[in-house]
């Protein structure tokens, strides 16, 4: 089983896929596997490896292609990276040029056999990332960078209830608000006032903010950024929408705009035990893990909190005698 994602920084030329691979060293074995096709940035992307025949080896690519037809061009600035078991990550750092004469190219070549893969690079699971920093580009796609407010703004046969924030209105699918969220369920189907209404009142919520969230989970190509995910990861958790509290709490575990003190402090406010457990697991000596005491952010931790830190603190302690 793969896992494929990608994430955007608020300035769209830079592109984050994430390929996470179970059962990852019977995968790279078979030396032929890719990702799905994203299309991000104006282009299709698609990262995967294939055989090279005469060897037991195999080639990872990143391929980019434009369906619309014409002339093209994406040079890029691509650097891969591989988390390993027990290791730094192995990273690689590569310019390339897509058109339509040359829409793959091959980034390195890596051996395939059991004695290569089974020495802590690769186990049960692998994690590969391809950051595409996208330099130039013509032909591709246009961008939507703002999102369509006018989306939400007439009502059908499918969005059939009206939510009123502040002064302003939003038309919703009653049914897949509800298939989100239990908060909305309770609200439509259950025994409240707002069951027989149609319009409801949501308090206490920026109105751009809400649309955000809707655009995520309505189906569509909206994504986390980093200008974004606060105020989707404190409606989510209002809300109790599973999917965008995941969503959230990935990106901000991959974000490089939060430090791991404030990444903490996020985790600790919204309950995200995998963030605070990848967060902890960073910290590599008792000295380095202790330095979180004297961050703004320790004083706000909840006692919850400060036993895991003293508990990894402990653990690495341990490690050391």
């Amino acid at each position: 089983r793969s896992i494929f994602f990608f994430r955007m920084t608020d300035n769209s030329s830079n592109i984050v896929l994430r390929w996470e691979i179970d059962n990852a060293a019977a995968t790279f074995t078979s030396r032929n596997a890719q990702t799905r096709v994203f299309n991000e940035g104006g282009f299709e992307w698609i990262a995967g490896f294939r055989p090279e025949y005469l060897a037991d080896t195999a080639n990872m690519f990143l391929a980019c292609c434009n369906q619309r037809g014409g002339e093209w061009k994406c040079e890029a600035d691509v650097e891969y990276i591989a988390f390993r078991t027990g290791k730094s990550p192995a990273t690689l750092k590569k310019s390339v040029k897509f058109n339509e004469g040359e829409r793959v190219h091959e980034l390195f070549t890596f051996g395939v056999s059991s004695s290569q893969l089974d020495m802590g690079f690769i186990k049960d699971k692998a994690v590969l990332e391809f950051h595409i920093n996208i330099i130039n580009s013509e032909g591709g796609s246009s961008i939507e960078n703002t999102l369509d407010l006018s989306k939400f703004s007439s009502s059908n046969e499918t969005r059939n209830v009206t939510l009123l924030i502040g002064d302003r209105k939003l038309q919703v699918s009653k049914e897949f608000l509800a298939i989100h969220s239990p908060v909305f369920n309770a609200m439509f189907y259950g025994n409240f006032a707002e069951k027989e209404k149609e319009e409801i009142e949501i308090k206490d919520v920026v109105y751009e903010e809400f649309v955000d969230l809707l655009h995520l989970i309505f189906p569509g190509r909206a994504m986390v950024t980093d200008s974004t995910v606060l105020h989707i990861l404190a409606l989510g958790d209002r809300f109790q929408m599973e999917r965008v509290l995941d969503l959230s709490e990935r990106f901000i575990r991959d974000s490089e705009k939060f430090k791991t003190a404030e990444k903490l402090r996020i985790a600790d406010q919204y309950r995200l035990s995998m963030l605070r457990d990848f967060c902890l697991q960073t910290f590599s000596t008792a000295r380095e893990i202790g330095k979180l005491q004297s961050t703004p952010e320790y004083p706000n931790f909840s006692d919850k909190m400060k036993v895991a830190i003293c508990d990894r603190m402990m653990n690495l302690v341990n490690l050391m005698i």
